[in-house]
This record gives structure tokens, C-alpha cells and sequence, in this order.
């Protein structure tokens, strides 16, 4: 048996719905190791303790067995995260280089039409 700690028990409220009450308590609760909780039901010696901690080696079990699809899940949730990071400093480019386009182009100064008299120099 071990103390959580407040990191742990944000994790736990968090992703445990029927653990409510739990958010508002001051105190850090305490949790059992697989082993713990075998020791625990040897200890209490009723058929129910025993029942529970049979049903949490099982549980146990099942997790570390799914724990390897979880890393491989993670592992490409990363890959996929670094290349969508680098798809958007590509599309941010884009986006200037498009805005720039938008920008309306500088009026071109065209030269006057028609005929210009000589200047008289002697004046």
C-alpha cells in the first residue's frame, strides 16, 4: 500500500467519474499494488476479500497485457503529432505567401499622353 500523490490523485479523479468526491477531499488517498491487494484479502480472510482481490490480479493482468498496444498507440500519436508540427510551418508559409498575393498591387504611374510644348530657355 502507498500514498498517491497529488499528481496521482489529479490523474485518478480525472479519469474515474465515480471517484467524485474524491476532488474535494484535503487528504491524498492510498492505493494497492496488485501484491497488496492479494496481502490484503490473506489478511481480512473473508470470502469477499478474496473474491476482490482474485478480481484485481485479473484486472491487473489485463492491463499489462494491453499495455504494449497502448505504447505503440503513443508511439504513433507522436509520429503523427511531429508531422502535423511541420505541416503547419509549411501551411503558415502558404498563408503569407497568399496574403502577400491578396495585397492589391502598387498603382503604376503611367507617363502623360498628348504633346508637350518645347520650353522656351530664353525667359
Amino acid at each position: 500500500m502507498y500514498r498517491l500523490t497529488r499528481e496521482e490523485k489529479g490523474k485518478v479523479v480525472t479519469n474515474c467519474d465515480h471517484l467524485y468526491n474524491l476532488r474535494f477531499s484535503k487528504m491524498l488517498p492510498y492505493a494497492f499494488t496488485e501484491y497488496g491487494a492479494l496481502m490484503a484479502a490473506n489478511v481480512l480472510n473473508s470470502e469477499r476479500a478474496v473474491g476482490m482481490s482474485v478480481l484485481v490480479v485479473r484486472a491487473i493482468g489485463r492491463l499489462r497485457e494491453a499495455a504494449p498496444q497502448y505504447e505503440e498507440l503513443a508511439r504513433r500519436l507522436y509520429e503523427v503529432e511531429r508531422r502535423v508540427a511541420q505541416h503547419d510551418v509549411h501551411l503558415a508559409g502558404i498563408v503569407r505567401k497568399l496574403r502577400e498575393l491578396a495585397q492589391p498591387p502598387e498603382p503604376r504611374r503611367l507617363p502623360r499622353s498628348g504633346f508637350a510644348a518645347p520650353q522656351d530657355k530664353e525667359k
